[in-house]
């Protein structure tokens, strides 16, 4: 994953560059420097080829470093970072050579140890486990499987990572992670079976030949169900720094071959690999209940992109077992419950009449929520890959190629039949009568605002995942000189022929349009009864709607106006002065009590205190600021560090 691993690159980089001798220049073109030699180890272990960019983005981040009199939070940044795509392995080796560059360039031993410290608590690991495990600089984003990985899934995972704001949110990565692995160890630990040499030798060996295959050296554990179904899955860690847990079902272990399992346990490795535990992560945090999920738009997309992980790891899977027959036989097992030999399946024949029997996209539709694609495509995919020149090299040479354009195509076809938009065959019917509506509305006073759009698209985001597209339609409608109303008639009609039910959803939507600037207008309650006449909705029920509608929300308490408080002679909470008025208030002995009551309220505790001694201040005032836990800590602190000046002064 090419821009995963320069950003890896990057953050070494700047580490090293900040365990540098910051107070000479450092020359980022000398190659010969003991920080640019030292990084140069890290660069041959990747698999992939690139541009040296990133050294020039460390630079230039250094420089911001040293320019802000070199702050921690940037150190710790990267070290977050680096401690989710990190094995313990690479851990040992990075501050290993931490140590040497800034033994050899003679950085302050304190300084050293101060930075040293930054990294145990954030990596969440100890000296002791770092001298226990191997020094390794290989990264798993730089595996060489990496090449094999579909570049759709590819660039969806990343584009992903963007939308769910995965760099900002790294420092949530490891509790969720540690969390969801700590349920799974004790699922595991409760009613499955570790793996081991002496309990399962069988799969234990075979867990070895496939790491070894991989060439992976992070510790994997293996744990047996016992469940009369056949399926296997993985809970790793979304660091590599920890153990990973993948479960596989008695069923399973029985019915395989010894090549059918080394599939699916490299399979299930290669979602490790890739990494997709961390947007998954994420979008379980972020949708956590029953009715906060997210809209058919992006469901719709996250379903695609799953399955795109699918053939990925299936890729790793045919790597482990080293036969796309084998992988292809091992499908079928898992998802059929048959067994291939006994029921006569006829593997290169399947496939070489499969192009003519795929699903088609109607069918497919049933597939939608499963996670993993239908057995045909699937197999399809396999059979592509296993016969594509990136694995052919791959196999004969070791030679990794990065572009496979033939086989790009091709699994573009497989993909445009499992990417499905919407269910509804009239889902364009509704995006035109939403936008249509809204624009009919934003326009009642004759002029149409950025803030009025960006509320029509708030709401199509709901339906599809880009709204530009039917905005600059209905744009375009408008520059025309369309009369917008019998468009938006024949689509309503439409709609509610199909489904008489969603008249009132489609109401309630162009009245959440119509609030949008906080104010309903006559005019737009014309409008808005217009409209319900098209969704037949009688006049007394779209008033009544809309009441119900003013009731959420809070849209009534937005239009409490601040005269509110002069009329009932209420006092705001917060004295509005500045800090030191605030202060000289709050030690005027002559104060109004009704502004040292304004006082007693301040974010600043030593306001707070000068009011609570002030003679003016209410007793009940008094009172509450001694219930104060907060105040009483800081007042009994600085008692504290008085009697300790005082006890150091004798």
């Amino acid at each position: 994953m090419q821009h995963l691993l320069s950003k890896i690159l990057e953050r070494v980089y700047f580490l090293f560059l900040t365990t540098s001798d910051s107070e000479n220049e450092i020359n980022i073109a000398d190659d010969n420097s003991l920080t640019a030699q030292t990084f140069s180890l890290w660069e041959n272990q990747s698999y992939s080829v690139f541009k040296k960019e990133y050294r020039k983005i460390a630079y230039n981040r250094f420089t911001i470093f040293l320019g802000r009199n070199c702050p921690t939070s940037m150190q710790l940044d990267a070290i977050e970072f680096l401690g989710l795509h990190f094995s313990k392995a690479n851990m040992k080796a990075f501050l290993a050579d931490i140590t040497e560059i800034g033994n050899l360039n003679g950085i302050d031993l304190n300084e050293y140890n101060e930075f040293i410290n930054l990294f145990y608590p954030v990596w969440e690991i100890t000296s002791k486990e770092l001298e226990l495990a191997n020094s390794d600089r290989n990264l798993r984003s730089g595996h060489f499987c990496q090449s094999f990985r579909l570049n759709r899934e590819i660039v969806l995972s990343e584009l992903l990572g963007k939308t769910f704001q995965l760099d900002a949110l790294i420092p949530l990565i490891k509790p969720l992670e540690r969390d969801n692995v700590t349920a799974s160890l004790l699922e595991n630990m409760s009613s499955n079976h570790l793996i081991g040499q002496a309990l399962i030798p069988r799969l234990d060996r075979l867990l070895s030949e496939v790491c070894k295959t991989l060439e992976v050296s992070e510790p994997f554990d293996i744990f047996v169900s016992n469940q009369p179904i056949q399926g296997a899955w993985i809970m790793a860690m979304m660091s590599s720094s920890e153990k990973n847990y993948i479960t596989i079902t008695s069923e399973l272990v029985m019915k395989l071959s010894d090549d059918e399992l080394k599939f699916v346990i490299g399979h299930e490795i290669g979602h490790w690999l890739f990494n997709i535990n961390d947007i998954t992560s994420l979008l379980n945090a972020c949708y956590d209940e029953e009715d906060n999920v997210p809209s058919i738009s992006l469901q719709n997309l996250l379903a695609t992109w799953k399955k795109l992980a699918e053939f990925s790891a299936d890729r790793v899977g045919i790597v482990a077992c080293g036969s796309v027959e084998v992988a292809i036989e091992s499908l079928y097992r898992v998802s059929t419950g048959l067994d291939p030999q006994r029921m006569e399946f006829r593997g290169k024949e399947y496939l070489n009449n499969l192009d003519s029997e795929l699903p088609n996209k109607l069918d497919l539709k049933f597939f939608r929520d499963d996670i993993h694609p239908p057995l045909p495509i699937r197999m399809k995919a396999l059979d592509l890959f296993g016969n594509s020149k990136l694995y052919q090299c791959w196999k004969q040479d070791k030679e990794l190629i990065f572009e496979d354009t033939n086989l790009s195509e091709q699994m573009g076809e497989l993909i445009r039949l499992l990417d499905f938009t919407s269910e509804n065959p009239l889902h364009n019917r509704r995006l035109l009568a939403i936008t249509l509506g809204g624009f009919i509305l934003a326009g009642v006073d004759e002029e149409i605002h950025q803030d009025e759009i960006e509320q029509i698209k708030e709401v199509l985001y709901r339906f599809v995942l880009n709204a530009d597209f039917i905005i600059s339609y209905v744009v375009k409608l408008i520059e025309d000189g369309t009369d917008l109303f019998p468009m938006l008639e024949d689509a309503l009609v439409d709609l509610i022929v199909a489904d008489e039910e969603e008249k009132y959803n489609l109401m309630n939507i162009f009245i959440e349009v119509a609030l949008s600037d906080g104010v309903l207008k006559s005019e737009e309650t014309e409008l808005l009864l217009q409209i319900g006449s098209f969704l037949k909705i009688d006049r007394e029920n779209i008033l009544r709607v809309i009441a119900r509608f003013l009731g959420r929300g809070f849209f009534f308490e937005k239009q409490v106006p601040d005269s509110i408080f002069d009329l009932l002679d209420r006092k705001h909470p917060f004295h509005s002065g500045n800090l030191d008025e605030r202060i000289e208030l709050a030690n005027n002995q002559n104060a109004d009590p009704s502004e040292l009551n304004q006082l007693a309220s301040d974010a600043d505790p030593f306001i707070r205190r000068l009011v609570l001694f002030n003679e003016s201040t209410p007793e009940k005032t008094r009172m509450e600021l001694l219930d104060s836990p907060s105040l009483m800590r800081e007042i009994h602190e600085e008692k504290d560090d008085k009697d300790s000046e005082h006890q150091l002064i004798q």
